[in-house]
């Protein structure tokens, strides 16, 4: 959101010290639309982001960054996502709730230590059907 237009409309004069190109603070208050230095730190930011989780979700399913973003480009049919590796399975919501339940209820209790009755301290631990997403 740039103020620029909106001041000028009730003829107001922000005043602000722009330190370098590069330094984008004021640019809300002195710019009408973003400068080129402020989208090309904004794009490297974003570009950073989608590598780490690409490279995430890579790992995650044993793929490299380069087979997922070429499965992830084709066109989003579930035979396809699976034989890619992107999904495991394909069901509607109810299937993933009942997915999560049955996880959980495998799962050991956080609150008790291995092999022992003997509660941990300060461990919080919640049971019970889950009501709403």
């Amino acid at each position: 959101m740039f103020l620029r237009g909106l001041f000028e409309k009730i003829q107001a004069e922000p005043q602000i010290a722009k330190r370098a190109d590069y330094k984008s603070a004021a640019d809300m208050y002195m710019e009408k639309n973003m400068t080129p230095a402020d989208r090309e730190q904004v794009t490297e930011l974003m570009q950073s982001w989608y590598d780490t989780a690409t490279a995430g979700a890579a790992a995650a399913r044993k793929l490299s960054p380069k087979a997922l973003r070429g499965v992830r480009r084709k066109p989003a049919i579930h035979r396809r996502r699976q034989e890619g590796r992107l999904i495991d399975k394909v069901g509607y919501d109810d299937d993933a709730m009942q997915a999560a339940l049955d996880q959980a209820e495998a799962a050991p209790n956080p609150c008790r230590w291995p092999n022992t009755s003997t509660p941990r301290k300060r461990c919080a631990s919640s049971a019970g059907a889950i009501t709403s997403l």
